[in-house]
């Protein structure tokens, strides 16, 4: 509208100058040094310029009026069809318009989108190595802890089926061997062949005195000492040995002035923890003792300071012994070691007399079994 307005403004300007000029062409030349004035030419001028420019002033009102009214429907077609496509241009050009900025949201979040995939995208990647790696390092473990158990069978297997269970075996080779005891590890022991023939397990022995065998009871149940010096195999072991299979007894017993005691029983067994390892069995015996002391204690239970019998024998004699209930005295090879002969005015380890040298040994009675 603005354009045309501006239009039809310069039209009518250019009219009435033409029209003015057109005029003052028909003055003379000294009419025309006046003309412009406020003269009777000047106003005949005027009155022409009017009666050609009344039409166009018409026409001009009548399109202003035209297109203040909006009144489209005037106007020619090509300015309508024109209009129209401005009008189009423009809605596209804002539809356009709003299309980008959706289109800009839309590639944002989808940048967005992808940006956040990529990163979960590489923590499953991490994750993945990860639970690779652990697989690997669980399936290595589980392989190495499997060999370990395989391992471990054959080494027992191995010791059951080449170890010996006594020091039969060994009767020309006395000192320490390996046995295997039923229900244990193997067991160093020390096997002995000088005294009384070949294959006997010693189980107890005192040769010096420096081991203290005034002990609790877990320590009598799983042997102390060393086998150089003195010790005791452990009551569970000689359990087991004696359970296993049937067992004879040596014990020798030697003076400070030289003279040796031994008995021989034919027969020797003790029962488990649950019963206090009682003295079962010694059957007959053959010595050279003034008395057949250890029978005293058959039926007995062991008893330690800790662990102790009704009447207190062990702590009574600082010792651990198959003690008799209704007396201490008889044996008790366990006894502290004087390292001197002495009296019955001490208890000794049997019969008022203070041993040097003390051994208890067991063999299997079937020499064949090994």
């Amino acid at each position: 509208m603005k354009l045309v307005q501006s239009f039809a403004f310069k039209l009518f300007v250019a009219l009435i100058l033409l029209c003015h000029l057109v005029c003052c062409e028909d003055i003379s030349s000294d009419e025309e040094q006046t003309c412009g004035a406020n003269t009777p030419i000047d106003k005949q001028c005027g009155g022409y310029t009017y009666k050609v420019m009344k039409p166009i002033l018409v026409y001009l009102k009548q399109l202003q009026d035209t297109v203040n009214n909006n009144n489209i429907d005037t106007l020619s077609t090509d300015n309508k069809q024109l209009i129209e496509k401005v009008k189009g241009l423009e809605q596209q050009l804002t539809d356009l318009r709003a299309s980008n900025e959706f289109q800009k949201q839309i590639i944002d979040q989808f940048t967005s989108s992808l940006a956040l995939i990529n990163q979960k995208t590489t923590n499953i990647e991490d994750l993945s190595k990860q639970i690779l790696e652990l697989h690997s390092a669980q399936q290595v473990q589980g392989k190495t802890e499997e060999l370990e158990t395989r391992l471990t069978k054959l080494e027992a297997k191995e010791e059951i089926a080449v170890l010996p269970t006594s020091c039969l075996p060994f009767g020309q080779t006395p000192g320490m061997h390996k046995i295997q005891v039923a229900g244990l590890k193997a067991l160093e022991v020390l096997c002995e062949n000088t005294i009384a023939g070949p294959g006997w397990t010693v189980i107890q022995q005192r040769i010096n005195g420096k081991e203290n065998f005034y002990r609790d009871w877990s320590t009598y149940r799983d042997g102390f000492g060393a086998s150089n010096a003195d010790f005791f195999l452990g009551l569970e072991h000689i359990h087991r040995l004696t359970n296993e299979r049937p067992h004879e007894l040596y014990i020798y017993m030697e003076r400070f002035n030289g003279a040796v005691i031994h008995a021989h029983y034919d027969q020797f067994k003790i029962s488990d923890e649950a019963d206090g390892y009682r003295l079962l069995r010694l059957g007959k015996m053959k010595g050279n003792g003034k008395a057949d002391w250890f029978r005293k204690h058959q039926n007995m239970q062991f008893a330690t300071h800790d662990r102790d019998n009704a009447i207190k024998c062990a702590q009574l004699f600082d010792s651990a012994w198959w003690f008799d209930n209704k007396k201490c005295e008889a044996m008790d090879l366990n006894a502290f070691y004087y390292g001197a002969e002495l009296n019955c005015s001490v208890h000794t380890m049997v019969d008022c007399m203070s041993l040097k040298t003390v051994k208890m040994m067991i063999r299997p009675k079937n020499s064949n079994v090994k």
